[in-house]
């Protein structure tokens, strides 16, 4: 292992140093939210670096942003995570840790905990508490995000569950969205108009887990394919790929959806599209479907917890249905598809209204001033410790 060496050698800084601490960078929400946040952090006041569990990535990361490969991922390799954790902490002295997802940010509190460094750390929970944190008890896991000085969460429905379920502190518990950078998902989807080929696209974007709920898309939109040409472009991958090509395959779509992977940049999926659909069973808030929004592109969502009703204000800037309808998911496709100046006014009222409350400039800039502060308050602990030695 490199810490040594990587961690070290690196000059001293009078910017504040912020350390994001993930699994890896796989393709996810909660990774690309990681990599925007670094993306935008003001370069002249902080100083990120990142460490990982294992050294994957799907998302590019900033050249003068260092990486730390702990080293040490895989079954019953928890305490080594802990133990390299609270290592690099010593040896890089980050004033702030920002930690990602449930289960790796209690991995990285007790790493904070272990090195003893008098610094400020954060939690991002970014979904239901089943998602995040498994089969562990609140019992458990309360007192490691009491430690904390906030758990950010990227919506409220998480923020009520973290508050009741787990009885976190509401003091303890920051609301604020991921941040998401629309210059990398400029304007002009199809917003509702007709193809020149004379198929109406479709597109989702999510990883191929049960969580997406795609086996329901999917037979919405077998029910959508008996009324309208169309086509539909599932991109992520996951371990449910072959279960939903047998699914196709079985309903007779295998033709007209098209499942290419994950894609590191899906402008240009996008703009050729003409209406996003998201339908999960679960979200933490619904990343892919800002993006698409965003984008400028129509957009139908099933109204599960917690973000898509707080993205998406129903026959205003979207439609919402139930989770786990085919029958609703196809029928409020087939209205977009059969009322495309509609389509298009819900497109730019959505596009307007994403862009203005889950812009990366404006999100950094709350992460930033909370990062601040945090860092203030342990500071005269940290400058005393440093004296000691």
């Amino acid at each position: 292992m490199n810490l040594d060496k990587m961690a070290t050698g690196m000059a001293k800084s009078s910017r504040l140093r912020v350390l994001f601490a993930a699994r890896d960078l796989s393709g996810g929400g909660a990774e690309r939210s990681l990599i925007n946040t670094v993306r935008f952090l003001d370069r002249s006041r902080f100083e990120p670096a990142i460490s990982v569990w294992r050294d994957v990535r799907d998302y590019p990361v900033p050249e003068d942003v260092p990486v730390f490969n702990l080293k040490a991922f895989g079954r019953g390799r928890t305490p080594l995570v802990i133990v390299r954790t609270a290592q690099l902490l010593r040896r890089w002295r980050p004033q702030v840790v920002f930690s990602f997802m449930g289960f790796p940010s209690l991995v990285t509190g007790l790493g904070v905990k272990l090195s003893q460094l008098k610094c400020a750390w954060f939690t991002s929970i970014q979904s239901v508490l089943s998602v995040e944190f498994g089969r562990l008890p609140g019992w458990f896991c309360r007192p490691i995000l009491t430690w904390a000085n906030g758990n950010i969460v990227i919506s409220r429905g998480i923020q009520e569950s973290l508050e009741s379920v787990f009885g976190v502190p509401r003091d303890k518990i920051i609301t604020i969205p991921n941040p998401i950078s629309f210059a990398d998902f400029p304007a002009g989807g199809g917003g509702g108009a007709p193809r020149t080929d004379g198929k109406y696209r479709l597109i989702t974007m999510g990883r191929l887990v049960e969580e997406k709920d795609h086996a329901t898309l999917i037979r919405a939109f077998a029910k959508v394919r008996q009324r309208a040409e169309a086509e539909l472009v599932i991109l992520g991958e996951g371990p449910l790929r072959g279960s939903l090509e047998s699914l196709c395959s079985q309903l007779n779509v295998a033709a007209d959806v098209r499942m290419p992977g994950f894609s590191k940049n899906p402008v240009e999926d996008l703009r050729r599209a003409d209406l996003f659909v998201l339908s999960s069973v679960v979200e933490g808030l619904g990343m892919a479907l800002i993006e698409a929004m965003g984008a400028g592109l129509p957009a139908v969502s099933t109204n599960c917890p917690f973000g898509p009703r707080e993205i998406i204000q129903n026959k205003k800037t979207g439609l919402l249905v139930g989770v786990g309808d085919s029958d609703a998911l196809a029928d409020a496709i087939l209205w977009m598809h059969e009322n495309p100046q509609d389509a298009r006014r819900f497109a730019q009222e959505g596009m307007v209204r994403v862009r203005e409350t889950f812009s990366t400039e404006r999100i950094v800039r709350q992460q930033e001033e909370l990062f601040c502060e945090a860092a203030a308050e342990t500071a005269p602990a940290r400058l005393a410790g440093r004296g000691e030695r």
